[in-house]
C-alpha cells in the first residue's frame, strides 16, 4: 500500500492506496499551491532499548566521575543476558510511554520518491 505527503515534512494525506497512480489522483484532488507530492510505503519502527548500550553508559558514567574501579563486568555477561536486559528494559520503556501519553514507535515513509503532480513522473 501507498500513502503520499506535501513537502519535506508536510501532512500525510489521507488513506492507503494500492498504487502510485491512485496515489496520485488523491494528492491531485487534495494539493494546495503544491506541485509536488513524495509517495512511497509507509513503515513502523518501533523504539527499543539496548541493553549494551545501557551497560556502557554506566561504564562511561563511572569513567566520567573519576572513579578508579576494576569495572568490566558488562564485557563478561554472556549474550543471552543482554538480550534479555533489552526486553526487559524496552518492556519498561513502553509502559512507561503509555502511561505518559508518549509514542511507542514512529511510522514514516519507505522506498519514497519525488513526483511531479502535472505529469505525474518521478522527479
Amino acid at each position: 500500500m501507498y500513502i503520499y505527503g506535501f513537502g519535506e515534512n508536510g501532512e500525510r494525506g489521507q488513506g492507503y492506496f494500492k498504487s502510485i497512480a491512485e496515489a496520485l489522483d488523491d494528492a491531485r484532488k487534495n494539493a494546495d499551491e503544491d506541485k509536488m507530492v513524495n509517495i512511497g510505503r509507509e513503515d513502523v519502527f518501533e523504539f527499543r532499548v539496548d541493553g549494551q548500550a545501557v551497560l556502557d553508559q554506566i561504564d562511561d558514567d563511572i569513567d566520567a566521575e573519576g572513579i578508579e574501579v576494576d569495572f568490566f563486568w558488562s564485557l563478561n555477561i554472556p549474550k543471552d543476558g543482554i538480550e534479555d536486559l533489552s526486553a526487559m528494559l524496552t518492556k519498561t520503556f513502553r509502559e512507561w510511554a503509555d502511561k505518559h501519553g508518549y509514542a511507542r514507535h514512529i511510522k514514516y515513509c519507505t522506498d519514497c520518491k519525488e513526483y511531479d503532480l502535472t505529469t505525474g513522473e518521478p522527479v
